[in-house]
């Protein structure tokens, strides 16, 4: 489905819902190669690695299946679910941004694996991808929560006695 025109005010939700979808199945389809490649360990492996691989797998699959889901929620113009989403991509952005300081640093300290900078290329991607998808469900809750009244007083304290 095509988005609306630059200046309609539904144009950020449909951004949200579409960049939600698109990192939702990335983090699915990740979710299910990690679980393979847990799956299909060698039988001497200790029992420990094959642990952490299932509940990463689970984790990025868990995640996947609820950005999918609160896509569909935002779609329908739910309240909730955008404010749920901004809290999980909020989340993740600082989870992100964490690994990317780290690996920032572990080069500026002169640890230089092969494939390093990529792995920097891929966090940025991410911090971009959920910075975008923060800014477009903070635009579509204005949309969504429609225009408020300015003209109404706040209630006034009560006064302990």
């Amino acid at each position: 489905m095509p988005l609306p025109p630059k200046r309609d005010p539904s144009r950020p939700l449909h951004q949200a819902v579409r960049l939600a979808r698109i990192i939702g199945a990335i983090g699915l389809l990740f979710g299910l190669i990690v679980l393979a490649g847990a799956l299909t360990a060698p039988a001497g492996q200790a029992g420990g690695q094959k642990v952490v691989g299932l509940v990463t797998a689970g984790i990025y699959t868990l995640f996947g299946v609820a950005l999918i889901v609160l896509a569909a929620k935002i779609r329908r113009q739910r309240l909730w679910a955008i404010v749920v989403m901004m809290a999980l991509a909020g989340l993740c952005l600082g989870v992100v941004s964490v690994a990317l300081f780290e690996t920032v640093l572990s080069v500026i300290g002169g640890n230089r694996p092969s494939g390093i900078y990529l792995v920097i290329g891929i966090e940025l991607l991410l911090a971009a991808a959920f910075g975008k998808l923060m800014y477009d469900l903070l635009l579509s809750r204005a949309f969504v929560a429609g225009p408020r009244d300015q003209n109404v007083e706040p209630l006034p304290l009560s006064r302990r006695r």
